[in-house]
């Protein structure tokens, strides 16, 4: 349906299916064509939106990544349509800064917590980090900080400066968390040798690691889930 969307019926066009039946009901592509506003004489907003997804993968994750001049590669979107797109991604964001305000409250108690806590900073990265968050004996957090930061295929990361944050906040254990930008959702022997000799380095200062996490995509592997990292009675999660 290419047609203009003026000519369509209101329970097609997404402005009014909206505020009929609410954002939910719309598909992305329908929600990018109310942000667009217009498509151009050979597609809808609905259309050009469709195939602005389909050149990255129908994915919002990716499409986020694009910069204005990227974005105005594609006929139909300018400038002012980029920036549109731009800002709607960046509330995005910040949407999930006031969620992980929340989430740093809460006591830790499942890995999903953990993925939802480490998202924002590990997802749209085109090389792999390792992060940590910092708890107090509760599991509830104190901070998070940047560990180190490597290549698209690994990262390097040694025990001293997770200690010293561990330390400068007092921390009674430690979260772990890194990406594979690569896209590959397995554990590598290296991961598990770099795990191990951090949890080696913490039980001298009695400090317990609750897990380590590897973000994939829209996905995620637990240590603790795998049963890589053995969850003690007080860093079991919750059931």
């Amino acid at each position: 349906m290419n047609q203009s969307i003026k000519h369509w019926t209101d329970d097609e066009k997404p402005r009014e299916k909206l505020i009929a039946h609410g954002a939910s009901s719309l598909s992305v592509s329908e929600l990018m064509a109310i942000i667009l506003g217009s498509g151009t004489r050979e597609l809808s907003a609905v259309a050009l939106a469709k195939k602005i997804l389909t050149k990255n993968q129908n994915s919002l994750l990716r499409l986020s990544k694009l910069t204005v001049k990227e974005l105005c590669q594609n006929k139909g979107i300018g400038p002012a349509k980029a920036v549109s797109l731009m800002a709607c991604f960046e509330l995005a964001n910040r949407k999930l800064d006031e969620q992980d305000m929340v989430l740093k409250r809460k006591k830790i108690s499942s890995s999903y917590q953990i993925y939802s806590l480490f998202r924002k900073y590990l997802l749209h990265l085109p090389h792999e980090e390792v992060w940590a968050a910092f708890l107090t004996p509760s599991n509830r957090v104190l901070g998070i900080e940047n560990i180190a930061k490597g290549g698209l295929n690994g990262v390097a990361f040694d025990s001293r400066s997770i200690l010293k944050h561990a330390l400068l906040y007092d921390a009674s254990a430690i979260i772990l968390a890194h990406n594979h930008p690569s896209g590959n959702k397995k554990i590598s022997n290296d991961d598990v040798t770099a795990t191990m000799r951090v949890k080696k380095a913490l039980d001298l200062l009695n400090i317990r690691i609750l897990d380590h996490i590897i973000i994939c995509d829209q996905d995620y592997l637990s240590f603790v889930d795998e049963g890589i990292l053995e969850p003690t009675k007080s860093t079991a999660y919750e059931k």
